[in-house]
């Protein structure tokens, strides 16, 4: 049996997904890594009102997120008094 977290709830369609989103705004969320599928995730959370921090190691990449609402670090130790920190990163280039 595989469990899933609220963050995969949140794309589900489920008919309860709306209080499932304002759990989300309870807590201070931060993110880390905004390539091609962490931007897209970040924004629609920012969208919906909730409280994110994103970091990103190219800065500029991760500046329109701020038009969505999100507030934008400039240290990965900003993230330090979030409660939920998603990470979507990937491997090193060789």
């Amino acid at each position: 049996m595989i469990r899933r977290g609220p963050a995969h709830r949140l794309n589900s369609g489920t008919s309860n997904e709306g209080s499932e989103m304002a759990d989300m705004k309870k807590h201070k969320l931060g993110w880390i890594g905004i390539g091609r599928m962490g931007y897209a995730m970040a924004e629609r959370l920012a969208k919906a009102g909730c409280d994110i921090s994103v970091w990103n190691r190219t800065r500029a990449k991760a500046e329109p997120l701020a038009k969505s609402g999100a507030k934008v670090v400039d240290h990965l130790s900003d993230l330090a008094g979030c409660d939920i920190v998603f990470t979507m990163v990937s491997t090193a280039r060789t």
